[in-house]
């Protein structure tokens, strides 16, 4: 536990947006924001799950940040009884201000959690990358470049820097130039590689995990650019004691006409001119328990969906984790040039910096 004197970047006005409540929550390693009012008194908490749960509930980055935050905020009177609430609290809260007489905010009291808590992660790199055509045809996908690097190197970049020790390569097409890169670049984590012979899809890859791997393991497609917060997904999948979480982002459709609603007889009651539709999407990006990746059996083809189908089937709790932080699938050659464009507006070449 450690107590923080000055606490000013994790207080919000209650005024503000989710917008800024997000910018706020990043900055920090304590993924909250404390809500105050003019005077400086806790009003509300906001996690960074509550904001995503707010997202998918229809709430807006512009909508106020009253709209996403707990109403009753936990506090303690002294720093001995706010560090028992996080003992009580574990993966719930990482901060609990200490209050004076008036209610106002006088210190907090943090358990930071600085790693992901992920140990294990595996990144799928085994695909054909058919649809970026001609750029795929000697190369391998993971190996294209983004900002003067693979896009692999900037996962692996991303893993190190969430804490993670130990990752799982599948590989097929090409899959010996990925392996010669990472095995030449200098990396700060223990790569290990699986080899599938024949084409397993893209979740096959998983049934040839070592019995020594055990726990939560983090998945990752390997033709994605992102700066997704691990830390907040792993709190987000301990908290709701999921078997497996899906990272998914918001993709909206246009239907190009107009949409004739009828009652059951054909009669017109109203037409929707090009009606557009929400629906979250799989981002790449999954946490899953051993109960769940242990469906794949070694050396037998299977895609995510049937085996996210199969763990549905047997009961496993599979949950959402929607995503607001940068995301971009990189499958065909735009998406590629999109991703240098954001990345010359960041502030360097990392996709963690994107």
């Amino acid at each position: 536990m450690i107590v923080v004197e000055d606490f000013s970047a994790l207080l919000i006005q209650k005024s503000e947006t989710i917008r800024t409540a997000i910018e706020r929550i990043n900055a920090t390693p304590h993924l909250i924001q404390i809500v105050v009012d003019s005077q400086g008194r806790a009003v509300g908490i906001v996690t960074d799950g509550d904001v995503r749960r707010a997202l998918v509930a229809g709430e807006t980055l512009e909508s106020p940040v009253t709209k996403c935050m707990h109403p009753d905020p936990i506090l303690a009177p002294d720093n001995l009884a706010a560090a028992q609430i996080l003992s009580d609290q574990s993966n719930r809260w990482r901060c609990v201000p200490v209050v004076d007489d008036s209610g106002r905010i006088i210190r907090i009291v943090s358990d930071v959690l600085e790693a992901s808590g992920i140990e294990v992660a595996v990144i799928m790199a085994g695909g054909f990358g058919k649809r970026l055509g001609e750029k795929t045809r000697k190369k391998p996908k993971p190996l294209l470049e983004v900002a003067g690097r693979p896009i692999i190197w900037h996962l692996v970049k991303n893993l190190e820097a969430n804490g993670i020790k130990r990752a799982f390569i599948t590989l097929h097409y090409l899959g010996d130039q990925i392996r010669s890169f990472l095995t030449d670049s200098d990396f700060n984590i223990e790569l290990n590689f699986i080899e599938e012979s024949e084409p397993l899809g893209t979740a096959g890859g998983l049934g040839f995990l070592p019995p020594s791997v055990d726990g939560p393991i983090l998945i990752l497609n390997s033709d994605i650019v992102t700066r997704v917060d691990f830390r907040a997904m792993m709190v987000h999948h301990q908290l709701h004691h999921w078997d497996a979480t899906v990272a998914a982002i918001q993709y909206e459709s246009e239907i190009p006409f107009g949409v004739l609603e009828s009652d059951d007889d054909g009669l017109i009651m109203a037409i929707k001119e090009k009606p557009r539709s929400t629906s979250h999407v799989s981002a790449g990006i999954y946490l899953f328990e051993s109960n769940v990746y242990r469906i794949a059996a070694a050396g037998i083809p299977l895609d995510m969906p049937d085996l996210l189908g199969q763990a549905i089937a047997a009961k496993h709790q599979v949950g959402l984790f929607p995503i607001h932080e940068y995301w971009m699938d990189v499958g065909r050659p735009d998406d590629i040039q999109q991703a240098e464009m954001d990345l010359k507006r960041s502030k360097g070449g990392d996709l963690r910096e994107a």
